[in-house]
């Protein structure tokens, strides 16, 4: 073992012995504490400065019903059905009548100041106008934080294309006055001719674990280009003359998504549970989630 040697010299050449007091007080000095400095210290300190990494790696989330740890029923089709007050404040066409025993509350988009042309043409009006499906934190607008938003455009497909009572087949008809304020989406691995702009939602796969689901909630929002206006939208029909209270009013506002991760793969359903506008998938209706909208009235 290596030690440090010191020479004492002796005060006189004639003495036998010395004595040399050793203080049991003495100062505390740091000797030979480097190891521990660049340990507990000097580590710690760079750690510190240095930014946490967050993983930016976003997932896709499909659709779906009946999500558990290791099970899922995909839900090939997703509708977003968008409800206008008209000027006597009652969505147009509300008491239209009964359609296989469900009310047909729908608003064409004649009704929104649309024309034939536009449907014909695809005009900017139509084309540039969207509506916006932004997804929130929770539930309470004084302490929530918008995550993601979804952005669907209208579409015109073989759908809106009928032909009109006459003899020419050739002759086809455009007519804002039949097409429906709706926005049909589709899984188009099984369907290339579906619109699948927002049928997916995609968020961040560590937000989301096996048996840990991710509630999140969603307002809709439609700005029409040809109009200028800008529609808010809730999950339950009101009137503008009767005041709701307020309780009751926030809690029609969003629609209530459950983002699940299973052995199978990423997840979302929609919660009937929490608002009563979605239509679930059931025996009647297997293959599709409908979300219906209504326009916020306010007084």
């Amino acid at each position: 073992m290596l030690v440090d040697r010191y020479q004492i010299r002796l005060p006189e050449p004639t003495s036998t012995g010395v004595t040399i007091n050793i203080p049991i007080d003495m100062t505390f000095q740091l000797v030979d504490q480097s190891d521990i400095i660049k340990r507990d210290f000097v580590k710690n300190e760079v750690e510190a400065a240095i930014n946490p990494i967050f993983d930016y790696e976003k997932v896709r989330f499909e659709p779906a019903r009946n999500v558990s740890a290791n099970f899922a029923v995909q839900v090939p089709n997703v509708s977003y059905e968008l409800n206008f007050l008209d000027s006597s404040a009652i969505p147009p066409d509300y008491y239209q009548g009964l359609e296989n025993g469900v009310l047909v509350d729908r608003t064409h988009y004649g009704q929104i100041g649309f024309t034939n042309d536009d449907i014909k043409f695809r005009k900017n009006g139509l084309v540039k106008s969207i509506l916006r499906l932004e997804f929130y934190d929770t539930d309470i607008l004084t302490n929530q934080r918008l995550l993601f938003f979804l952005t669907l455009r209208p579409k015109v497909t073989v759908n809106d294309v009928s032909p009109p009572n006459t003899t020419s087949p050739y002759v086809q008809s455009y007519s804002a006055n039949s097409k429906t304020v709706r926005f049909d989406l589709t899984d188009t691995s099984s369907n290339r001719f579906g619109n699948s702009e927002g049928y997916n939602i995609y968020s961040y796969k560590d937000e989301v674990g096996i048996n840990l689901p991710k509630e999140v909630y969603m307002r809709a929002i439609f700005n029409n280009a040809k109009t200028g206006i800008r529609t808010r939208f809730m999950t339950e029909y009101n009137t503008p003359n009767i005041a709701w209270p307020i309780d009751d009013f926030m809690s029609k506002i969003f629609t209530k998504y459950v983002l699940h991760k299973t052995v199978l793969g990423y997840y979302y359903e929609i919660d009937t549970s929490y608002s009563a506008n979605v239509q679930t998938p059931s025996i009647f209706n297997s293959n599709t989630y409908v979300v219906k909208l209504y326009e916020t009235a306010v007084i």
